[in-house]
C-alpha cells in the first residue's frame, strides 16, 4: 500500500490529507497515474499537455524523486501540487 500525503488544493481532490493506494510498484510515473485514476480531479494540479507540471514537488520516503525514479509499493509519498506565481 502506498502511503501518499497531499498539500495544498490537492486536498479538495482526495478529501484527506493522508491517502492510501493500491499500487504495485514501479516508477513514480505509475504511482502518479494511479493517484490520478483513484482522484481523477487532482489531475490539472499535476498534469498539463505537456505532462508533469515543473512546478510539482515528489517526494519518495523523504527524497525528492523525478517520474523515472522507482516508487515501491510500500513507499511514503508526498506531493506538491504547482503553485500559481504572482506577476513578476
Amino acid at each position: 500500500m502506498l502511503e501518499i500525503t497531499v498539500y495544498g488544493p490537492l486536498r479538495a481532490a482526495t478529501g484527506e490529507k493522508h491517502v492510501e493506494l493500491a499500487f504495485e510498484g514501479g516508477t513514480v510515473a505509475d504511482a502518479l497515474d494511479a493517484f490520478v485514476e483513484a482522484h481523477p480531479r487532482a489531475r490539472p494540479q499535476l498534469f498539463d499537455d505537456g505532462g508533469l507540471r515543473p512546478s510539482v514537488r515528489v517526494t519518495v520516503d523523504g527524497e525528492r524523486a523525478d517520474p523515472e525514479d522507482p516508487c515501491p509499493m510500500s513507499a511514503s509519498m508526498t506531493l506538491h501540487p504547482a503553485v500559481q506565481g504572482g506577476q513578476s
